[in-house]
């Protein structure tokens, strides 16, 4: 697709989204969503979308996670199966009762991780259960850093090959090196070397030379690096994007930057929408890519979205409670 289309569909699906649900959500949160739609190919329908948040209100209650900053979102994931809104909310319910049944706390960050819960590679109540262990685990090495944003990667990653005691010492091991090598210690760290074990459980050195090496490139090429970019860096390292696609994502990202959508603070959303653009062409055009890595690109979209709530969710969170404390 030529960029300049992919430009005008991002911002017609941002104004049909804008229009479908009001001036009252967060742009984070609607420009994210118009991506997801773009990005994954599909069109958006406000119709079917408005039916499926009704369905949504119409199956919880007033206080539900599902009403809360991430309703649109689920919305949008929700439209992306070919069921019947009343079909697609109810699974989802019924597999976040799952994750509550193997020891998960409610809230809206179960509901994202219920969006991945499937029965395509281990039934879901054992998946449920492996994503609680990995969980624990994760939690051993930062007890005070882990909370409910690391549920989604843990269930996510639950179904991945390897054994989940050295998945989590990878993870850890992956932070620790990160943070030797300039980057903050943070949620969006962990989340980073979380999704660093996406194909291999196993340590590896390589993926966190591969990660410096994106950070550096995307420096060079004048883009400013923060915090909420370390997820999509880590992806690039794990599947070894080399420099020439690298050049691919810095020439996307330049582009968008030009839309008048981005501007006004929103400019740090469009390197993890550059990386989805460019995802699959990524992964379709690596020399010597893994078998392993191929069948992962719909977990390495998936999780691309998921950070880029999180993200959207704590800094809407940090922005209301700075409005309430300045009144």
């Amino acid at each position: 697709m030529e960029i300049m289309q992919v430009k005008q569909d991002i911002q017609d699906t941002y104004e049909r989204l804008k229009n479908a649900v009001g001036w009252g959500v967060d742009k984070r949160f609607l420009i994210s969503i118009a991506s997801y739609y773009v990005t994954t190919g599909r069109t958006f329908n406000a119709k079917r979308f408005i039916e499926i948040s009704d369905e949504i209100k119409a199956q919880t209650k007033l206080l539900s996670p599902l009403r809360s900053h991430i309703h649109h979102s689920m919305v949008a994931f929700l439209d992306s199966t070919d069921e019947m809104p009343s079909t697609a909310v109810g699974l989802l319910i019924a597999r976040e009762e799952t994750l509550k049944q193997a020891g998960f706390k409610r809230s809206m960050y179960s509901y994202l991780a219920a969006l991945f819960i499937n029965s395509d590679v281990i039934p879901e109540e054992e998946q449920a259960n492996k994503g609680k262990e990995l969980y624990d685990a994760i939690r051993k090495h930062h007890p005070f850093l882990t909370s409910h944003e690391d549920i989604p990667f843990a269930v996510l990653l639950s179904k991945q090959e390897g054994d989940i005691q050295e998945r989590a010492t990878t993870m850890n091991d992956y932070f620790k090196d990160l943070k030797g090598n300039g980057f903050y210690s943070s949620d969006e760290l962990q989340w980073t070397s979380q999704i660093m074990t996406i194909t291999d459980a196993g340590y590896n050195r390589k993926l966190i030379e591969n990660m410096l090496n994106v950070r550096d490139y995307f420096k060079k090429a004048g883009i400013k690096v923060k915090r909420s970019h370390y997820m999509v860096i880590g992806l690039l390292g794990a599947i070894g994007a080399k420099d020439e696609l690298l050049q691919k994502i810095v020439s996307v990202y330049y582009e968008l930057e030009q839309m008048k959508l981005f501007k006004w603070g929103y400019k740090e959303m469009i390197l993890p929408i550059a990386v989805q653009l460019e995802t699959k062409h990524l992964i379709e055009t690596q020399t010597g890519t893994t078998m392993t890595v191929l069948t992962s690109i719909e977990s390495i979209l998936q999780a691309q979205q998921a950070a880029m709530i999180s993200t959207a969710v704590i800094v809407s969170a940090s922005t209301a409670a700075n409005s309430n404390g300045s009144n």
